[in-house]
């Protein structure tokens, strides 16, 4: 009979307003895996905090097991198919790397094969990328029952980012996985989250660190109802280099292209939110990193219009009920804003929910659900507010959502200050409906036929000026390089020629 072993490979995986973080512990003694034995439930059949690695989507499944665990009442079971390929298939949890950078990490945790010795090559592995592979070789003796691995490793104070991959090879069989476990040997800083701020790095140099369109990943454009505030979230990467490094194509390194590392930054591989204040002479000022921006994502940030609420969504934070939630943090009395709060389940679910708009006055909430977790999938929601509390949501009807999911796609809904029109994306393409007598939205039309991508509007309260992201030209469109534009309203009603904000 061949001899097989069980690996465990530490790799890091960069972020993204779609990935997943850990909660650490303040101690050493404890493990700092949220979550590590696979107790709670995620989206799709997977562990909480847990996601199919994209690339290797239908190339096995992925499942909690209540049948064969190593204690409690889940294991994650991993069962490839004939699809499977060298790279073999799997599921990653993204980590803190400030909490681990500079300390020795020790990995353990149990594993299980069961039919899977006809296969040609090593069957399992569990990987740690910081800014390098670290390997852990468990020894695999016999099958069908859990053999335990651990192994210890010195972390670089310098590493661009960490993350976990459970992977199985081969085309048969299944794997197990249970009661994983991180620990560090040397002292923990304090808990991170959005009301905290944990680490900064030092700002870059250069002319685009103190603009806002950069050579890096702008998003989630909210023009403020006077017009005087920007709000905007960011990543140094541009959408298709930062995709490559996350499927494991090229290392964060071999980007030759990226934005500044922006003041106030909490690590380059995550998405935060800054705000922009104009000027008086009409130019844009210095961004400003929010205070609730932290290692968690923090996207899609909208004022309510008496600029006293700001709603967000928060990805993969430890009080969401799903991958993303929606908050909203109070204005402080020294101009800073609060903690977040989850808006509740009558708007969080175990779906993803985010693009946050609320109405001029205050009493309605849209945006975007996706049951599915893929491109498509998308459906645009609301929910009235009685009392202070969020009611139980609806969807949108015809025309704005469609009817078939899987090939469609409806989010990002802005409705303007006077209520009359509904701006919302459409599979890339920026689309407005106007309100009908009766209540109800038409037929949605496109605003910018002759642009490649428009997407994520806002309107002044006047009406006056639409803010959007979009890609230009060949270049940017190559890269999916997404900057922010905005276009003045003619006097015969139409936006005029788009033009970058600066």
């Amino acid at each position: 009979m061949k001899k097989f072993k069980l690996f465990l490979i530490i790799i890091a995986i960069p972020l993204i307003p779609f990935s997943s973080y850990l909660s650490f512990a303040q101690s050493a003694a404890e493990n700092l895996l949220e979550n590590g034995g696979f107790e709670e439930k995620g989206e799709r059949g997977l562990p909480r905090g847990w996601n199919v690695v994209p690339h290797h989507v239908g190339r096995g499944e992925a499942n909690m097991d209540d049948k064969i665990v190593h204690s409690g009442k889940y294991s994650l079971r991993l069962s490839p198919n004939k699809k499977n390929t060298p790279e073999g298939f799997g599921v990653y949890i993204i980590l803190d790397r400030s909490i681990v950078r500079g300390k020795e990490v020790t990995i353990s945790g149990f594993g299980r094969l069961e039919g899977m010795m006809e296969n040609d090559k090593n069957v399992a592995t569990l990987v740690f990328k910081t800014d390098k592979a670290n390997w852990l070789v468990v020894p695999k003796t016999v099958e069908n029952t859990f053999i335990p691995f651990s192994k210890t490793f010195s972390v670089a104070d310098s590493i661009p980012e960490a993350a976990i991959l459970l992977l199985v090879g081969g085309t048969k069989g299944k794997v197990w996985f249970d009661d994983l476990s991180i620990t560090v040997s040397q002292g923990l800083p304090a808990k991170s989250g959005p009301a905290t701020k944990s680490i900064t790095l030092k700002p870059s140099d250069g002319e685009y660190v103190n603009k806002i369109n950069t050579n890096g990943w702008q998003d989630s454009a909210f023009i403020s109802p006077d017009g005087q505030e920007l709000f905007f979230s960011y990543l140094r990467y541009a959408q298709n280099d930062f995709m490559d490094i996350y499927q494991g194509k090229i290392s964060e390194r071999d980007v030759k292209i990226k934005g500044p590392i922006r003041p106030g930054s909490h690590g380059t591989m995550n998405f935060e939110t800054y705000k922009a204040v104009r000027n008086k002479d009409g130019t844009w000022g210095k961004p400003i990193n929010l205070n609730i921006n932290s290692p968690y994502h923090l996207y899609s940030a909208k004022l309510s219009f008496d600029g006293n609420e700001l709603y967000y969504a928060l990805r993969d934070y430890p009080k969401n009920y799903g991958e993303d939630d929606i908050y909203v943090s109070k204005k402080l009395p020294d101009g800073n804003w609060g903690p977040p709060e989850n808006l509740g389940p009558n708007i969080n679910t175990k779906y993803r929910e985010d693009t946050p708009c609320l109405s001029s006055d205050g009493k309605t909430l849209y945006f975007g659900r996706n049951t599915i977790g893929e491109t498509y999938g998308w459906e645009i929601m609301v929910s009235n507010r009685v009392d202070g509390k969020w009611k139980k949501v609806e969807r949108v009807a015809l025309p704005v959502n469609e009817s078939n999911l899987k090939t469609t796609a409806n989010y990002q809904p802005f409705v303007t200050a006077d209520g009359k029109d509904l701006y919302f994306t459409r599979i890339q393409q920026l689309y407005r409906s106007e309100r009908r007598p009766d209540g109800t939205w038409g037929k949605p039309t496109e605003v910018f036929p002759s642009l490649p991508v428009s997407g994520h509007a806002s309107v002044t309260a006047d009406g006056r000026y639409l803010y959007f992201l979009t890609v230009k030209d060949k270049e940017s469109l190559k890269r999916q390089h997404f900057t922010i534009w905005y276009a003045e309203r003619q006097k015969k009603g139409t936006w005029g020629e788009p033009k970058p904000v600066d």
